[in-house]
């Protein structure tokens, strides 16, 4: 219910033969039951206003910091750095613990088990590594500027979650056009590459720095955001256990 629908106002007079007393104790407890509605939602929007604040500082911080965090609030650390602080965020916002998605097994590459690579193969998790003979395949099927990407794992990931592994051939098509696509239109930093956007923000107001002078700035960030964390972290441990 919002605060519109509580916030009526009484008309003690019009409320007819009632009598004085119950019509003032009618009054006060209205006024009562708004001035906790009232708060409620300020102390809402304050809670919000922390959790937009922890996103961003999470984003600041490196995985194995952010598995730490997820191992002291008990909550699983699979994933990428985005799945990680997303469940540290849901955590904080609903006291519920999300379980790590689980990829099907079918399309998952057996432990020990060698799998060959060719265009009609399909890509199992697992089976495809950054490596230099994924490079090497990719650049005889591609072209000489095949190069990993972020949005090539984001595209095999959500293929894998789907039960839908796509053949190399049909990665490399993907590949392919996605990277003509962002020749002419770049795609902007995603908000989990603090570091990228960090480095473009700072030089557009300074351009002269040098590279020495960018890492002591992003590690003075980075130290100013760790420690917004763990005081954040520490403000839910002291309400939250207390409930």
């Amino acid at each position: 219910m919002s605060i519109e629908a509580l916030s009526f106002s009484v008309d003690i007079e019009s409320l007819g033969n009632v009598k004085g007393i119950f019509k003032k104790k009618l009054f006060f407890q209205l006024h009562k039951y708004v001035i906790i509605v009232l708060y409620l939602n300020i102390l809402f929007i304050l809670m919000e206003n922390q959790l937009t604040e922890m996103k961003k500082s999470l984003l600041f911080l490196y995985v194995k910091e952010l598995k730490e965090i997820a191992a002291h609030l008990s909550l699983s650390d699979k994933g990428n750095k985005m799945t990680v602080i997303m469940r540290i965020l849901h955590f904080l916002e609903t006291g519920q613990r999300l379980a790590a998605p689980k990829f099907p097994k079918e399309y998952c590459a057996q432990k020990g088990k060698i799998y060959p690579i060719n265009e009609n193969e399909l890509m199992l998790k697992g089976a495809y590594k950054n490596d230099l003979e994924m490079r090497v395949f990719f650049k005889g099927l591609i072209g000489p500027h095949f190069h990993f990407t972020a949005f090539g794992i984001d595209w095999l990931n959500e293929r894998w979650m789907q039960g839908k592994p796509p053949t190399y051939r049909e990665f490399a098509q993907m590949w392919e056009e996605e990277y003509q696509r962002r020749k002419k239109s770049p795609a902007p930093p995603k908000e989990e590459w603090a570091y990228i956007n960090f480095v473009q923000n700072l030089l557009s107001k300074s351009p002269l720095m040098d590279r020495e002078g960018i890492n002591c700035s992003w590690e003075n960030e980075r130290k100013k955001h760790k420690a917004k964390v763990f005081n954040l972290l520490e403000d839910f441990s002291s309400s939250f256990f207390q409930q």
